[in-house]
């Protein structure tokens, strides 16, 4: 009897074992490099429309830098997985940008979502990546509320809203302190989307802190075809400083109308102006144009081997700077996800979402004139850059860009002169 018990816990033994020993087996294989041929990458841009060289120069970035990769042997973690980008031309439109969202994840299979630049186009955009729980990086798409709807599966690398309209103040409040002047009136002009309102919405909430007064804001549709009106109501209003938040074709044409009508007041600006091209086309509309900065070569001189190498490739390859606002946003956006695939090993969507979360990545490794921090909670907003500090520039008679706050890294503070009547 005791002889038969022995006999039973020994083979109960040799099960248990035996369980154990493929359990571990398998636990080891978790661990081991998962092995893929590609990796899918959704990317979703407007390739057509207003906003068409921001998603043309985003493209012209990502497919450098996956080729960059791709030739020095793929995403080690997952057995030298390629990169494959899937693109999509939202023509800057939001439902547009929904359908192929919906389309790239349910018929493509990507693993991952890089789009849309317009936050008009990334909000909806992005509750479609939540639907499918799919990790999505924002390219570019400022507008806080993005990250304000407790979506756990989107991360933006780049600016968000009220702090690029806080840096504006600053960059004013520094000029007003510099050249001892008092421009404390202030006028909104922007595109009647999600993007313009968020930018109108964060320049009236912060002109109280700056002690500044809102006299007019001015909402403009995106097909705008004329200013003339516009302009003469700012007339009237008499701004000290116009915060503008539109498009670069947008701008240009601003620019153009305001110079012709002979309107007063400095302009800050944000989108397009950094753009190959865009400056040579203002001319000397862009006289004393403020602008929050993304990059510039001088950035170059503090960064990583690896970094200037791309910036060569970029250049040598479409004979134009890799610090225009688009290949800038597609940059930050291609090395995020490399060094999130690395760390995550997996394509898993949560492991690989978890690591975008948590990522981080030092100054000297980026195309940026900031380094990367990802925030679970930070001023409201889950999945932010907290590290995104952008500089604000001046464009002087030559056209020449002098920076003037905040002095980042790399940066060598420049003070313009206001000139142009200080600005009146």
């Amino acid at each position: 009897m005791f002889a038969q018990q022995k006999d039973g816990v020994r083979k109960w033994l040799v099960v248990t074992l035996a369980i154990l020993f493929m359990t571990g087996l398998s636990s080891l294989d978790a661990f081991a490099a998962e092995k893929i041929s590609e990796m899918k990458v959704g990317v979703i841009l407007p390739l057509s429309g207003p906003p068409a060289a921001m998603g043309i120069g985003g493209k012209q970035a990502l497919e450098t830098y996956f080729d960059h990769i791709n030739a020095r042997g793929g995403i080690k973690s997952l057995g030298g997985a390629k990169l494959k980008m899937i693109l999509s031309d939202s023509t800057a439109k939001p439902d547009v940008g929904v359908t192929e969202a919906e389309r790239l994840i349910v018929k493509d299979k990507i693993h991952v979502l890089i789009g849309c630049y317009q936050s008009g186009v990334t909000l909806p955009v992005s509750k479609v990546a939540q639907k499918y729980q799919l990790p999505m990086i924002s390219f570019a798409g400022n507008s806080d509320k993005i990250l304000q709807q407790g979506n756990d599966w989107i991360i933006r690398t780049g600016p968000w809203e009220s702090g690029i309209a806080y840096a504006r103040y600053v960059a004013l409040e520094t000029m007003n302190k510099q050249k001892k002047l008092n421009l404390k009136k202030v006028a909104v002009v922007y595109i009647d989307d999600e993007w313009g309102q968020s930018g109108e919405r964060s320049v009236k909430a912060l002109a109280p802190e700056f002690g500044c007064t809102i006299v007019a804001s001015e909402p403009h549709p995106a097909n705008i075809s004329d200013f003339t009106s516009i302009v003469i109501n700012l007339k009237k209003a008499a701004p000290d400083a116009i915060m503008l938040n539109t498009y670069a074709p947008q701008t240009l044409l601003f620019l153009k109308t305001k110079y012709e009508l002979d309107l007063g007041g400095g302009v800050i600006c944000v989108s397009g102006i950094q753009d190959p091209g865009f400056l040579p086309s203002a001319g000397k509309t862009a006289w004393h144009l403020f602008l929050v900065y993304v990059g510039g070569a001088n950035i170059l001189e503090n960064k990583s081997a690896k970094v200037k190498e791309l910036a060569a490739e970029y250049e040598k390859k479409y004979k134009e700077s890799v610090f225009g606002e688009g290949a800038s946003f597609g940059y930050q956006c291609g090395q995020a996800l490399v060094v999130a695939l690395e760390k995550a090993g997996t394509v898993e969507h949560n492991a690989l979402m978890k690591a975008l979360s948590t990522l981080k990545i030092p100054y000297s490794d980026l195309m940026t004139p900031y380094e990367i921090e990802i925030s679970s909670d930070f001023l409201g907003m889950k999945g932010q850059n907290k590290k995104c500090i952008i500089p604000v520039a001046q464009v002087d008679e030559k056209l020449n860009i002098h920076f003037v706050s905040p002095p980042e890294k790399g940066y060598t503070a420049v003070w313009p002169v206001l000139k142009a009547s200080e600005w009146k």
